[in-house]
């Protein structure tokens, strides 16, 4: 069901032209649907990236790094 959802939302956008703001702790679902991606500690924005960064791991923010290693 998450997945059909997700993908109904991609195709809104994309054939819409619309941005979105997806907040999430599932890094894989943000990985899959967002381009660049915000980081944030206890309301703090820790850390700003695009979406490469976060797949290839190289996070530089000690928390950002700690959200990647408990997603695998």
């Amino acid at each position: 069901m998450q997945a059909e959802i997700l993908n109904l939302l991609t195709d809104l956008r994309d054939k819409q032209g619309l941005t979105s703001l997806m907040v999430s702790h599932d890094l894989s679902v943000v990985g899959h649907m967002c381009e660049h991606l915000a980081v944030m500690k206890s309301g703090e924005t820790v850390e700003i990236m695009d979406v490469e960064t976060l797949r290839t791991g190289q996070a530089r923010h000690a928390y950002s790094q700690d959200l990647l290693a408990a997603s695998v």
